[in-house]
């Protein structure tokens, strides 16, 4: 089935693909999930070899390359790593697609572009490239090829042409021109005036042609790209299979199918900010509001679900009030170890992307007896999968605790197969403690996830464990793929059995304020203003 799959990706690519096989490609797309995603590995290949290509003819040798370094460095070299792979899958493929590549979209020289400057919201990270020395020069700009890949935060980009554009991690975009922009990784807004009409953006699967309007643009690797449109009209192409044109007005939004034909969706306007924001996008727990279910919840810029809706579950009295007690700042969560934990719609930051938990926890002594038996989580989410014989994959991320009968319960930091414990934290004290737990998205010289620990605003020992053999990627770091599965919960631990989200028999006794769960990876000193002032900054 792969050889044949593959063989048709590779006709429709060159062009020569019959009817007959292309609707049967467009049937086994539509009906396999596998076969999308073999599809979208040989196009993101293909278009990655039209970009190196088109920027051959204008980017300076080695020396001229001037790049601002984030901690977002080691994930595009595991990017181009499995683009390295990829290529290696068929060397018949790769030939094929080199030529399409020459003959296809070679990017077209136009008039000299204008620099364009960019600003950044608080806490993100970027690393910026242009394809001259003298660019490197000047600081926040982009000229023409300039390529800006940003790991967590924002960016606002203000063309000579009016545009204005705010654009989310994770993003990677390259500026064609003053009235072209390539997305190929990211979610933007864009604003375009009536002297900029013609304003194009290209993605990876469709390219978007303004006609005096503002829309939205989503672009990722493992889902169809998405068109939405707020004001104006825009006139949509799809790049690839029977490449189908549409044109949608305001209030309209349709996403590009793989096969080459547009679907229409419902638009979203919240998943787009048009200001760049004050903090690094976050959801926020306070505890404050009692006798209320649903509790309130702060979700500032969210981008995978801005509509979080959050409910305090109790097994005895399912139409009950949460508990609360006094907290460290106002109200606080409290969690009976019984029969009640708190659940949410949002699945969580998924993927490889930073993170930041915080949160401040006041709890009993627990030790391993006749009533508890296993660990407790404190909070998680994703998917919870058994101990594997060939491989453990890292699809889910919890702070979870275990349980001794001699000891304080041990502190775990979970990716799944892979996890780190923290041998000199006690928690079990009757006493409130602030805890944040950051990883950063990137790996370690080992190849272990980079992970800070932080107690009471100070950095705490951690160690490695894992169920060995552990998922590695092609750089041979280890593999971190949160997955949607199981929504945030509080209080409650994941369940393995795919049918089923949670244990329902293993709950933490434990009151729980002021949490924060920060898209990114925060600094000490932000640790520090959360823990003393409650309040979120960079």
């Amino acid at each position: 089935m792969i050889q044949t799959l593959e063989s048709r990706i590779q006709t429709m690519l060159d062009g020569t693909i019959s009817e007959e096989e292309f609707r049967h490609l467009e049937d086994e797309l539509i009906a396999n999930p596998e076969a999308r995603q073999i599809y979208y590995s040989y196009i993101s290949l293909h278009q990655g070899l039209e970009f190196r290509l088109s920027r051959s003819s204008s980017t300076s040798s080695a020396s001229g390359t001037h790049a601002i370094q984030g901690l977002a460095e080691s994930r595009l070299k595991r990017q181009r790593a499995r683009a390295r792979k990829l290529a290696v899958i068929s060397a018949a493929a790769l030939i094929l697609i080199s030529l399409v590549s020459m003959r296809f979209f070679l990017i077209q020289e136009q008039a000299s572009s204008n620099p364009l400057d960019f600003k950044t919201s608080p806490g993100t990270l970027f690393t910026l490239t242009h394809s001259s020395p003298e660019a490197a020069e000047q600081g926040f700009i982009l000229e023409k090829e300039s390529r800006l890949q940003i790991s967590q935060g924002s960016v606002e980009l203000n063309f000579p042409s009016g545009v204005r554009a705010i654009v989310q991690a994770p993003a990677d975009l390259t500026l064609h021109n003053d009235n072209q922009l390539y997305l190929g990784t990211g979610t933007g807004w864009f604003h375009v005036p009536e002297q900029a009409r013609g304003f194009t953006v290209i993605t990876r699967e469709m390219k978007i042609i303004d006609l005096g309007t503002k829309f939205g643009v989503v672009s990722t690797p493992q889902t169809d790209d998405e068109i939405h449109v707020f004001k104006g009209m825009v006139e949509a192409i799809a790049l690839h299979g029977v490449k189908k044109k549409t044109t949608l007005t305001a209030g309209q939004a349709a996403l590009v199918r793989p096969y080459g034909r547009f679907h229409t969706i419902e638009p979203n306007t919240s998943a787009f900010p048009t200001e760049l924001p004050r903090t690094l996008p976050h959801l926020h727990f306070s505890f404050d509001q009692r006798d209320v279910n649903p509790l309130p919840t702060s979700a500032n810029q969210l981008k995978q679900q801005p509509d979080v809706q959050a409910v305090v579950h109790t097994a005895a009295n399912p139409s009950s009030t949460p508990e609360h007690s006094s907290g460290k700042f106002g109200q606080a969560l409290k969690l009976d170890g019984v029969s009640n934990y708190l659940e949410t719609n949002w699945d969580g930051i998924l993927g490889n992307q930073p993170r930041s938990v915080a949160f401040w926890i006041k709890m009993p002594e627990m030790r391993l007896g006749d009533s508890l038996s296993n660990g407790r989580t404190i909070i998680g989410w994703g998917m919870q999968q058994e101990r594997q014989d060939s491989v453990n994959v890292n699809s889910k991320w919890t702070i979870h605790l275990d349980p001794a009968t001699n000891r304080y319960p041990m502190l775990n930091i979970s990716f799944g197969g892979f996890w780190y414990y923290a041998p000199e934290t006690v928690l079990d004290d009757d006493q409130w403690h602030h805890l944040t737990v950051v990883y950063t998205g990137e790996a370690d010289d080992k190849g272990q996830p980079i992970t800070q620990l932080y107690l009471d605003g100070q950095r705490r020992p951690i160690s490695k464990a894992a169920h060995n053999p552990v998922q590695r990627d092609v750089e041979d770091n280890i593999a971190i793929n949160t997955t949607a599965h199981t929504p945030l919960v509080v209080g409650a631990a994941l369940h393995p059995d795919a049918r089923k989200l949670i244990h329902h028999n293993r709950f933490l006794k434990a009151e729980i304020d002021e949490l924060y769960i920060i898209e990114g990876a925060i600094t000490e000193e932000s640790v520090l203003k959360l823990m003393h002032q409650n309040q979120l900054s960079h």
